[in-house]
């Protein structure tokens, strides 16, 4: 499902003149670049938002597309969650950085998805974030295939040796380990 969240609306002044292009205008005078940025997002808290934060600002004119882990993958790759996949997609609509959601995400990127999606980028941070799969893939994408060792390989390392991925910094102290551990 994707949800729309932040659009550009068409305003005008007290005079009558425009104040916001709408997004048609917006995409003929500028392109607007389309950053994906996923997670898991259970517990939002600082470092999340941060993320966000430096994802929406990688260039001026930035639609930011957020991708929220289906409950069952977060299970099995991660592990347990304390919000539910609608909780947790909800608590995203309300951050002012956020543009578009999709809920439930893939949880490895392939080149359909970002063709599909109309991705330009993905934004996350720079640390490898292995599958923890046990399989070796090949993957295709249109006559063209990308390697993806589901085991040790970072899951952005194609996006990475394609150019297309921005890393973000990742906010130190603020994980939801930590905040669980401190209670």
């Amino acid at each position: 499902m994707i949800i729309k969240v932040n659009s550009v609306q068409t305003q005008k002044s007290q005079d009558g003149n425009k104040v916001h292009n709408s997004q048609d205008d917006m995409d003929n005078e500028e392109k607007s670049i389309r950053i994906y940025a996923d997670g898991v997002y259970d517990l939002l808290h600082l470092g999340h938002m941060k993320q966000l934060e430096q994802a929406k600002h990688v260039d001026k004119n930035v639609t930011l597309i957020v991708g929220v882990t289906g409950d069952n993958e977060t299970r099995k790759f991660k592990g347990q969650i304390v919000q539910t996949l609608e909780e947790r997609t909800e608590t995203l609509k309300h951050i002012r950085w956020v543009d578009e959601i999709i809920s439930p995400c893939p949880w490895v990127i392939t080149p359909e998805f970002m063709e599909e999606h109309k991705i330009d980028y993905v934004a996350h941070d720079d640390i490898p974030y292995a599958n923890n799969q046990k399989k070796k893939k090949k993957k295709k994408s249109k006559g063209k295939s990308f390697s993806f060792d589901e085991e040790n390989e970072d899951i952005y390392a194609w996006l990475k040796r394609a150019g297309k991925f921005k890393a973000t910094q990742r906010t130190e102290g603020h994980y939801n380990v930590v905040y669980i551990l401190m209670n």
